[in-house]
């Protein structure tokens, strides 16, 4: 299966996180995967899920995956987004 037949199944607003030996190749909405990546073998597929603290900037913690996106959900303190994650 490739990159791009999962993309074809997925919704645009889906969220994807690919990788390639442990190198992050592309992170962002599933409809802007780049062109040279659709039609990569993948190798394996999981929901990421990334919890992170609204304030991380102010009190020191790492950065999110997308620091610049709006959160998808908020938890009093808290930010959650999912990632499908492809390894290729």
């Amino acid at each position: 299966m490739t990159v791009e037949e999962i993309r074809r199944v997925s919704r645009p607003s889906s969220r994807a996180l690919i990788m390639k030996d442990g190198e992050m190749l592309y992170i962002g909405w599933f409809c802007n995967v780049p062109q040279e990546l659709k039609y990569k073998e993948v190798r394996e597929l999981s929901i990421e899920q990334e919890v992170k603290h609204k304030d991380w900037k102010r009190l020191g913690l790492r950065s999110p995956l997308q620091p610049d996106e709006t959160p998808e959900y908020s938890f009093a303190d808290l930010e959650t987004r999912l990632y499908h994650k492809i390894k290729i």
